[in-house]
């Protein structure tokens, strides 16, 4: 038996009559000592986030609307692990490193009650695409490489986009070659896939291509030693 200060949780809101009785050691009992309290409702924190999970994306929170209450919301709050802040009901973040993200959401109300919430996401690193170009600059069939690299994770596609109307996606990055039928100036532009579905920022190369002299001879009739 003590008098140390403890909890009791209310699972409704409403006005409760709060009674204490003190019995000495003597077994003699005090009067009923009671107070009125007023427990109010705290609203129901939630949110969605968009199906953007990658490093390059910008990521939207979407608030849930709580169910009607008789509280009245004064104010929302956002922390990330960044220790940045967004005080509006919905958030927007483009986070600067990959991997496991909290983000606490809370509601304040008039009261002084707060609604409160905390999820984890994970982002994804994007890969960083670096298209090679070999060209002998006459028309010809042309090498293209790959260096493309990702910090975690692999990458599954590669889409190839040759700039005279052709394109070519791969699931591979071993060299190949690609012939142009035309001479012109051609812009060779490569974009890759992460197994996660992050998607690169799009690696480009121009290329000037000269058409080839053509090569011809005659031979005259006469073919005696």
């Amino acid at each position: 038996i003590t008098n140390t200060p403890f909890y009791h949780p209310y699972n409704t809101a409403g006005t409760f009559v709060l009674s204490l009785v003190t019995v000495s050691e003597m077994g003699c009992i005090s009067d009923t000592f009671r107070r009125t309290i007023i427990v109010n409702e705290k609203p129901l924190a939630d949110y969605t986030v968009s199906a953007l999970n990658c490093l390059k994306d910008t990521i939207d929170f979407t608030h849930i609307t709580p169910p009607p209450g008789t509280y009245n919301i004064t104010g929302y709050l956002w922390n990330f692990d960044d220790a940045t802040t967004q005080t509006t009901i919905d958030a927007r973040k483009k986070f600067a490193t990959a991997g496991v993200q909290n983000i606490r959401y809370r509601i304040f109300t008039a009261a002084g009650c707060t609604g409160d919430t905390i999820k984890s996401i994970t982002i994804f690193d994007s890969p960083i695409s670096r298209l090679g170009v070999t060209a002998i600059n006459c028309v010809d069939s042309v090498l293209i490489s790959d260096t493309s690299a990702i910090a975690v994770g692999t990458i599954t596609s590669w889409r190839y986009d040759f700039g005279d109307a052709t394109t070519l996606t791969r699931t591979t990055n071993t060299p190949f070659y690609h012939r142009y039928a035309l001479p012109g100036t051609y812009t060779v532009s490569l974009v890759t896939t992460s197994s996660n579905g992050c998607i690169s920022d799009t690696s480009r190369q121009t290329r000037t291509l000269y058409i080839k002299p053509l090569s011809d001879f005659t031979v005259s009739t006469n073919n005696c030693l």
